[in-house]
């Protein structure tokens, strides 16, 4: 959801960071798992289309998706 406020607002590049989308990653809470990863990848793979080059990710399923902020990303070059 911040992304896509973020894109509403007429931000141009948003980088994401700290939310690896990973069933298997511990949580915060001491519990294991994180089952609705998947649900919540499948949803950024639906809005790809609006997010291509607008957005990028510091690690993870969704740095695989979308990519890394390169430098010439982020200079816009």
């Amino acid at each position: 959801m911040a992304v896509k406020y973020a894109l509403e607002d007429g931000f141009g590049k948003i980088v994401m960071c700290g939310i690896p989308m990973d069933m298997r990653m511990g949580r915060i809470d001491g519990r294991e798992g994180w089952p609705s990863a998947q649900r919540y990848l499948r949803r950024f793979e639906e809005a790809l289309p609006y997010m291509q080059d607008k957005v990028r990710s510091m690690s993870g399923r969704t740095k695989d998706l979308l990519g890394p902020p390169t430098p010439e990303w982020l200079l816009g070059q």
